[in-house]
C-alpha cells in the first residue's frame, strides 16, 4: 500500500494557524493511531503549531519568502498552494489529500484513499456549471471565457466548477499540477479573479474519473466569524497538551455553529433586520 498522506499548507495569520489545529483534532478523533495517514503542514509558524500538536505531524519550515516566491510574479495567493503541491509530489511519494485549514473531518478519510489508491482524483465538491449559474462570480468567468482560449482552445460555458478546498491525487500525478499551474497562470494573466487556481483544477482533473468527498470532510471557507472563537480559545489554552485542548475544542463544532449561522439567515430579511437592531441577531459563542 502506498504511504498516505494529509497535507495543508499554514502560514501568515494566527487565524490561519488556528483552523488547521482544529481540522487535525477532527482527523485524530475519526482515526486510529494504527491506521491515520502521516501529516504533513507546510508553515512558517513552526514553534507555535509544534507547542499544540503532537510529535509525530511533520512541521516543515517554509518562510514568508518562499510563499511570496510561490505566489509568481502576479502576486496570486492561491498560486502558491499549487507550487506547494508541486514541491511536496517532489519530495514525497504516494496518495496525498491536500486539505485548506478550514475543513473539518466528520468521517475516516480511508474510503478517499482507496478511490485515491485507484488512480482516480478528488475535489470537494461540484458546485455546478458556469452556464447559468446563479452565482455572480461564475457568470463574470463564463463571459470572460467567451473571448479566451488556452493553447488554442476554448473552455466551453458548460464547464462545472469544483471546490478545491481539498485535492486528493497520487504523486505520480505531478504532471497535471504541472497543468494546473501553467493553466492557472494563463488564467490569471489575462483575468485577475481569485478563483483562477479554482477554475484549473476543475478542468485539468476532470481527465480522470473525480471525486466528490464532502460527506467526509466540511469545509467551512464561508465561516469567518468561527475565527473569533478560536482566536479567543487557544489564547486560553496556551501551554496545553494536545490531548487536553483537543478535547475541550468538541465543545466548539464548527459544522453545529455553522448550522445556527445558516438557521439565522433563512429568516426573512426584515425580520433579521430588526433582530440585528435588538441585538438579538446571529453572534459566534464567546468562552
Amino acid at each position: 500500500m502506498n504511504t498516505q498522506y494529509i497535507v495543508y499548507q499554514a502560514y501568515g495569520k494566527r487565524d490561519i494557524l488556528n483552523e488547521v489545529l482544529v481540522s487535525i483534532s477532527s482527523l485524530y478523533k475519526v482515526t486510529s493511531f494504527t491506521a491515520r495517514p502521516q501529516i504533513v503542514i507546510f508553515t512558517d509558524s513552526v514553534s507555535y503549531l509544534a507547542s499544540f500538536l503532537p510529535p509525530e505531524i511533520q512541521l516543515i519550515d517554509t518562510p514568508i519568502s518562499k510563499w511570496k516566491e510561490w505566489k509568481g510574479p502576479q502576486d496570486f495567493v492561491h498560486r502558491a498552494k499549487i507550487e506547494m503541491l508541486r514541491n511536496f509530489s517532489n519530495s514525497f511519494e504516494g496518495d496525498v489529500l491536500y486539505c485548506d485549514t478550514d475543513t473539518y473531518f466528520v468521517a475516516d478519510p480511508k474510503s478517499i484513499f482507496d478511490q485515491i489508491s485507484k488512480g482516480d482524483l478528488i475535489m470537494h465538491l461540484d458546485e455546478g456549471a458556469l452556464k447559468n449559474s446563479n452565482n455572480l462570480v461564475f457568470r463574470k468567468l463564463e463571459k470572460f471565457l467567451r473571448n479566451y482560449q488556452y493553447q488554442g482552445k476554448a473552455i466551453p460555458s458548460e464547464t462545472h466548477m469544483w471546490n478545491a478546498g481539498v485535492l486528493g491525487f497520487s504523486t505520480n500525478d505531478k504532471p497535471i499540477l504541472d497543468q494546473v499551474l501553467a493553466f492557472s497562470d494563463d488564467l490569471y494573466a489575462a483575468f485577475q479573479k481569485h478563483v483562477m487556481e479554482q477554475l484549473a483544477f476543475s478542468v485539468c482533473f476532470q481527465q480522470k474519473t473525480r471525486h466528490e468527498c464532502q460527506d467526509t470532510i466540511f469545509h467551512y471557507w464561508d465561516f469567518k466569524e468561527y475565527r473569533e472563537l478560536l482566536d479567543q480559545f487557544f489564547q486560553k489554552n496556551e501551554g496545553q497538551k494536545f490531548g487536553s485542548w483537543a478535547k475541550e475544542i468538541e465543545m466548539y463544532n464548527p459544522i453545529k455553529m455553522y448550522d445556527s449561522k445558516l438557521k439565522f439567515l433563512k429568516k426573512p430579511y426584515l425580520l433579521r433586520k430588526i433582530l440585528k437592531l435588538l441585538g438579538k441577531g446571529y453572534q459566534i459563542e464567546r468562552i
